[in-house]
């Protein structure tokens, strides 16, 4: 069944560095994606900005970060004129396993990076970007527990081991509160607990 979004956007005009607002106000990476926006045909081409076809979903996110680096103005507008519809069946919603779910977490993550440094975000951002991240990698965990048979014991754990290693390697130490402060206990209590999980 179809789920519709209507959210509201104050009338503005962001420059220059201030564009990290998106990210702080705007909550971007829920409407990273192209709809709803308009972008000018000769930015995408002075920059060759296109989708990326190494993986399968959010790709658009990764369009629209690439081409906000190459703004120095973004105005948004309180008309809504769009209604964004989800179906179950979806690309985005299908199931393409814990390698494909971390590779894409880990990519949005070191572009979302690399688009700070560029632009000079404050630091808060960088924290939004490493909490973002840990929500991404702790969804493609668990709903790897959920689809893939739970795989072997000694792969379940490698796969905890290498969540938990690069969630410890991001820039900003993310905010471990709530279900994500499995990420604070040893690998095998992680097990147990997405394992339970799983079977809800």
């Amino acid at each position: 069944m179809a789920r519709r979004l209507n959210t509201i956007f104050l009338t503005n005009i962001i420059r220059g560095g201030a564009i990290y607002e998106l990210f702080e106000e705007y909550n971007i990476y829920y409407f990273g994606s192209p709809w709803a926006k308009c972008f000018r045909k000769e930015i995408v081409e002075r920059d060759n900005i296109k989708f990326s076809s190494a993986i399968r979903y959010r790709e658009d996110e990764l369009f629209f970060l690439e081409f906000l680096t190459a703004c120095d103005l973004v105005r948004t507008v309180s008309y809504s004129g769009y209604h964004y519809i989800y179906y179950p069946d979806s690309a985005s919603r299908r199931n393409y396993g814990f390698i494909h779910d971390f590779s894409v977490a880990t990519t949005i993550y070191e572009q979302s990076n690399n688009l700070g440094r560029i632009k000079a975000f404050p630091s808060t951002f960088f924290t939004k970007i490493s909490d973002m991240c840990t929500a991404s990698l702790f969804s493609a965990l668990s709903e790897s527990y959920k689809n893939e048979d739970l795989v072997d014991k000694k792969q379940r754990l490698a796969r905890i081991r290498t969540v938990k290693s690069y969630i410890a390697s991001l820039v900003s130490s993310p905010d471990l509160k709530g279900k994500y402060l499995i990420f604070k206990l040893s690998g095998w209590i992680v097990d147990i607990l997405l394992k339970i999980n799983a079977k809800k």
